[in-house]
């Protein structure tokens, strides 16, 4: 069965604005346009403010929640009306795709969604209430274990006001049993079991969800990336025998700011440079700027190209398992070998053709040694070996595919 071109499709990717530029939001906004331009009716369920992108990114955008909290156990709470008024949207639509689901209510993943839907796994965010699988005791979760997740998202967690001034004061809550994990997994649990597809981002992320929702296969779907095209050639690495080191997005925990730290102590009075584009922490900026690390400060997208032609090394370095990182997409896509840690869906794209993986938390040595092993000559053969990854009109290509095979079945 081909899908038609007067299918009409509904994406759901609340907690942000549509506009909002971050990773899911950037992919949705994507996705959305491709299919449009392919002759589809897309509209978009989305976070407030989104009512501008309407005409733009999608025919029709609904405005659900607001922006998300760091942590949401609002799956966890029934409200019937609103339950009802999405249902209402959804049954509208030949095929729902939902990638972000926050400020759902429990009362909507309770009964069956009537219309044949798609799940994106693009994080942790419907199998972890802290959306990263790291808990709050700052431990890396390489499964869903409930006793636990009641302790770490505990009754004092849940309330907004005592969390945020518990955090304002640097302030540990006491560990009180709350069963909100449980009845939120109860709830969403059987939401994904029901989905027509689930599909992943990367491996990992595949293999963690499988492990979590019993009967829920998933299939790894690498998404496209607006970098995508011919890979540039170069020759002209490491300018005056200096290698070139640039961390690019956040910059906090979760994304290996320590890691990074020392990394540029190691390295510091060798012939190595570093620099950060992007926002982090403040204490962390100030330790980097301490060590000689240039920092840079926001970029807009469309200067990225210009970046990363005087960089001779991309470092991604998350210690949680990082779902599918699109800045790593971002440094193969134009040509910029990397170093990356073992984590989450880097193992996906990168090899030791093209860069470097390691253990952030016992291999730094291994790590700042290949480093300074870099000559032009590896760093020309790695530029070689890279080839571009998948645009986001080849990743639409296939996704229009699941959804065909998703209709199918469910008119059967």
């Amino acid at each position: 069965m081909q899908l038609e071109k007067k299918t009409r499709i509904l994406h759901v990717a609340t907690g942000f604005p549509i506009s909002f530029p971050g990773g899911v939001t950037n992919y949705v906004r994507s996705l959305a346009i491709s299919q449009r331009e392919s002759g589809y009716t897309v509209d978009i369920i989305a976070g407030t403010g989104s009512s501008d992108a309407e005409g733009k990114i999608a025919t029709k955008i609904y405005e659900y929640g607001g922006v998300m909290t760091p942590f949401s156990l609002s799956i966890g709470r029934d409200n019937h009306s609103d339950s009802s008024k999405l249902k209402k949207i959804i049954e509208e639509y030949d095929l729902v795709h939902f990638h972000m689901l926050y400020g759902f209510p429990s009362s909507f993943f309770k009964e069956a969604v009537k219309t044949p839907y798609v799940v994106s796994l693009h994080d942790y965010g419907l199998i972890c209430p802290r959306i990263f699988m790291v808990d709050k005791w700052q431990g890396i979760c390489e499964s869903r274990e409930l006793e636990k997740c009641s302790q770490c998202v505990g009754l004092l967690e849940q309330i907004n006001v005592v969390r945020g001034g518990a955090k304002r004061l640097g302030l540990k809550l006491p560990d009180i049993y709350s069963s909100g994990p449980k009845v939120r997994a109860q709830a969403v649990d059987g939401f994904l079991r029901r989905a027509n597809a689930r599909l992943a981002v990367s491996s990992k992320v595949a293999a963690i969800f499988e492990d979590a929702v019993s009967e829920a296969p998933c299939k790894v779907l690498h998404i496209g990336n607006d970098s995508a095209g011919d890979i540039p050639r170069r020759k002209d690495w490491m300018p005056n025998g200096v290698i070139r080191c640039a961390f690019i997005g956040t910059l906090n925990w979760d994304k290996g700011a320590e890691v990074f730290i020392s990394l540029a102590k190691a390295l510091m009075g060798k012939q190595v440079s570093f620099e950060f584009w992007g926002r982090g922490q403040e204490k962390y900026i100030e330790q980097l700027q301490n060590l000689g690390v240039q920092c840079k400060g926001s970029y807009k997208p469309d200067q990225l190209k210009s970046i990363l032609k005087d960089v001779d090394l991309g470092l991604v370095l998350p210690v949680w398992n990082d779902n599918g990182p699109q800045v790593l997409m971002e440094f193969i896509n134009n040509g910029v070998p990397v170093l990356g840690t073992h984590r989450g869906g880097i193992p996906d794209f990168l090899n030791e053709k093209i860069g470097f993986t390691f253990d952030p938390f016992s291999e730094i040595n291994k790590a700042t040694d290949w480093i300074a092993s870099l000559t032009t000559e590896k760093l020309t053969a790695m530029n070689e070996n890279i080839s571009p990854l998948k645009t986001p009109a080849q990743h639409a290509s296939e996704v229009s595919k699941i959804y065909e095979d998703c209709i199918a079945a469910s008119t059967k």
